[in-house]
């Protein structure tokens, strides 16, 4: 059983373009842009690869708009056949579904093939991985799996439409590529996915599967479960009725996070990281307790004002850097180091309250 990287899969620094042929697991906004992506690469004068991209989904409208909008060659359902002989696959399916998947495909991949997981965490698709996949007799697989987040351009950070026909050509350009390889991935399978990075004008950072796992459940799992809250607030609120008739832009945003997610996924997603997500939670909470003591003590609106405008500036401050990439710079180093807490930015906030309450007692 070979233990090499597939040839066609790796990037090929000659004259004549080679054809890889490339498998989309699952079609949304992420994985077409991909596609696009790729598929503009190849489209350039000096290419030296030309993708043949093929696309699955359960969904055969969703297929065959992908194949209208140019961002696949062609589409089966069937997986055996959207595998067949591919070089690279991307896994672009929910949590939920990923141990089916893993378990079907161990028999349907060629040896080498590299398999590049999408999925909102890494550490279950390694497992699987683990799990499913034969090994040799010094216990290594044939096929290579590296975890892979692109981080969206600023332009397209709000857009909540994850449909195919969101995909972008230059969905990622000028943005991190979080790349999460298995220990046991050779390194040449790991230059596959940078050199995908780099078609897609997209910048490699690397992490292992533990410390994007964390991030995720914090910049993933924390907004659902505060969309999660907030539904239930209302819904729990006795005129909840007139509540969500009056609803409006500002609240479906809110709570939309909640219409791309299954039950199965959220467990999945908060179990994975239950120690990160409690600590945040707590975070949140004591957060809350402020804000309501802000409403709750008479401040001047002169001083609330500055307040929340400090707020501001900080959040200012990130969509700035996040528009711009622009993290390692010593000059935006003030931007982490803006006090946002309101005890802090009131003197004496918290006191007065605590003592009317000890002489309310």
């Amino acid at each position: 059983m070979s233990n090499k990287v597939s040839r066609s899969a790796l990037r090929k620094r000659n004259t004549n373009a080679i054809e890889v042929k490339v498998t989309l697991l699952g079609l949304d906004r992420t994985s077409g842009s991909i596609g696009f992506g790729l598929r503009s690469y190849s489209e350039r004068p000096d290419t030296r690869v030309v993708f043949k991209i093929i696309g699955r989904d359960l969904d055969n409208e969703t297929m065959k708009a992908a194949q209208k909008l140019g961002l696949i060659d062609n589409f089966h359902r069937n997986l055996e056949n959207a595998l067949e002989d591919a070089d690279i696959v991307f896994i672009n399916e929910p949590l939920s579904e990923l141990q089916e998947l893993f378990e079907r495909s161990a028999t349907l991949l060629k040896p080498g093939v590299v398999l590049i997981d999408l999925s909102r965490l890494k550490q279950p698709a390694i497992d699987y991985a683990n799990r499913y996949f034969p090994r040799d007799e010094k216990g290594k697989s044939p096929f290579y799996l590296v975890g892979a987040t692109p981080l969206v351009g600023f332009e397209n950070l709000y857009n909540t439409n994850f449909s195919i026909e969101a995909s972008r050509e230059f969905m990622f350009r000028g943005c991190d590529m979080l790349i999460v390889p298995n220990a046991s991935v050779p390194p040449e399978a790991v230059k596959v996915v940078t050199d995908i990075a780099e078609f897609l004008s997209m910048k490699p950072r690397f992490m292992d599967p533990a410390e994007h796992d964390a991030l995720a459940s914090i910049v993933d799992g924390l907004p659902t479960m505060l969309a999660m809250a907030l539904f239930q607030t209302v819904h729990n609120s006795p005129g909840s009725t007139d509540i969500f008739r009056a609803s409006n832009s500002e609240f479906a945003i809110a709570v939309q996070s909640l219409r791309h997610v299954s039950a199965r996924d959220m467990v999945l997603l908060w179990q994975n990281n239950r120690d990160s997500l409690i600590h945040h939670i707590d975070a949140i909470m004591a957060t809350l307790t402020n804000m309501r003591q802000l409403l709750e003590e008479e401040q001047d609106p002169e001083v609330l004002q500055g307040v929340l405008e400090t707020f501001l500036k900080a959040f200012v401050a990130w969509e700035v850097r996040r528009e711009q990439n622009r993290w390692d710079d010593p000059q935006d180093n003030a931007y982490d180091n803006i006090d946002i807490g309101i005890s802090n930015l009131i003197p004496g906030f918290g006191g007065r309250l605590s003592k009317r309450r000890q002489e309310d007692d």
